[in-house]
C-alpha cells in the first residue's frame, strides 16, 4: 500500500528537512536579537548612562558614534537574517512538497534550489531528542482520504496555526508595550516628577516603543495576508493539484516575508486552543472535502 502523508512526514528525510529549517530559523533569530540590541537596547542604556554617569566631551563623541555604528551594522545583519529566512523557507517548501507528493511548479514557486547538502549539514546539529519532537508534524486523524484532501488539510493546519500564533503574539506585544508604559507612569508619579521630566523619561524608551509598535504592525500585515490565503481556500470549487499548488505558493511567499516569532513563545502557546471562528471554518471545510474532491479534474 502506498504511503500517505502520515507516514512520509516521519521518514528520516522529512525529519532532516524539519530539523534543518528549525536550525536555520533559530540562526536567523539570533541576527534579529543583534538588531534589537543595536536598535533598542544600546540607545536606551546609553541614554540612561549619559544622564547618570557620563560627563564631558566624551559624551558628545559617543552620541555621534553610536548611530553611525548602528547604521553600519544594521544593513548586513538585516540582510543575513533575511537570507537565512529564505533558506529556511526553501527547506520547509521541500519538506511540504515531499510529504504532499507535489511537483515543484517553477511558475508558482520560482526556480528550484538544491538544499540537500545544507539539510544534511544543519540537521546533524540537532540532538536525537529534538528530532523526535518533530515527528507527526501534521496532526492527521486515522480517516482514509485522498492525497489531495490530506494536502488541503495540512495547508489549513499551517494557515490556522500561524494565524492563531500571530494573534497571541500580537496580544503579548500589546501587553508588554502598555505594561512598560504603565510602570513608567507609576514610577514618575511615585517620584513626583513634573510633566517635562516625565516626558524626558518616556523619551528614553522611544526606541523600545517604536520597535514594539513596528512588530505589532508587521504582525497585522502577516495576519491579514494569512486570512486572505484562507479566504481563497474557502473559494475553492474543487481540489485539483494546481489549486493546491497555488495555495502552497502563497504559504511559501508568506514564510519568506513574515515576522519571526521567538521559539520560546511557540513553546509557551503550544497546545492552546485557537480562534473559535477559525476552528469552526476549518471544521466546515474539512466536512466539505469529499464533495470538493469529487469535482477534482486535473492532477499534475
Amino acid at each position: 500500500m502506498e504511503k500517505g502523508i502520515r507516514e512520509r512526514q516521519n521518514e528520516s528525510i522529512s525529519i532532516d528537512y524539519l530539523a534543518a529549517q528549525k536550525r536555520i530559523y533559530s540562526e536567523s533569530k539570533r541576527y534579529d536579537i543583534c538588531l534589537w540590541i543595536i536598535s533598542v537596547l544600546i540607545p536606551i542604556v546609553y541614554t540612561i548612562f549619559e544622564m547618570t554617569v557620563l560627563k564631558g566631551k566624551a559624551v558628545n563623541d559617543i552620541k555621534y558614534i553610536i548611530p553611525i555604528v548602528s547604521l553600519l551594522l544594521y544593513c548586513p545583519l538585516k540582510g543575513q537574517s533575511q537570507k537565512l529566512r529564505n533558506m529556511a523557507a526553501d527547506i520547509q517548501q521541500h519538506f511540504d512538497l515531499y510529504v504532499y507528493k507535489m511537483n515543484w511548479n517553477t511558475f508558482l514557486f520560482g526556480k528550484k534550489k538544491s538544499v540537500e547538502n545544507l539539510v544534511k549539514k544543519k540537521a546533524n546539529l540537532l540532538k536525537i531528542e529534538e528530532k523526535n519532537d518533530l515527528k507527526n508534524w501534521y496532526d492527521l486523524d486515522d480517516e482514509i482520504r485522498k492525497n489531495n484532501e490530506e494536502i488541503l488539510l495540512c495547508q489549513l493546519q499551517n494557515i490556522g496555526w500561524d494565524i492563531n500564533s500571530r494573534k497571541y503574539y500580537k496580544t503579548f506585544n500589546f501587553f508588554v508595550l502598555f505594561a512598560v508604559l504603565g510602570i513608567l507612569v507609576l514610577i514618575c508619579y511615585y517620584l513626583e516628577y513634573t510633566v517635562p521630566v516625565f516626558f524626558q523619561q518616556i523619551w528614553i524608551f522611544i526606541p523600545f516603543f517604536k520597535w514594539m509598535w513596528d512588530v505589532i504592525q508587521k504582525l497585522n500585515i502577516n495576519i491579514n495576508d494569512l486570512e486572505n490565503i484562507f479566504s481563497r481556500v474557502k473559494m475553492l470549487d474543487n481540489i485539483n493539484m494546481y489549486n493546491l499548488q497555488f495555495i502552497q505558493s502563497y504559504i511559501y511567499m508568506h514564510r519568506k516575508s513574515c515576522h519571526k516569532i521567538p521559539d520560546c513563545f511557540y513553546d509557551l502557546i503550544k497546545g492552546n486552543n485557537g480562534d473559535k471562528k477559525m476552528e469552526d471554518e476549518i471544521s466546515y471545510l474539512k466536512s466539505e472535502l469529499g464533495r470538493l474532491s469529487d469535482k477534482h479534474v486535473n492532477d499534475f
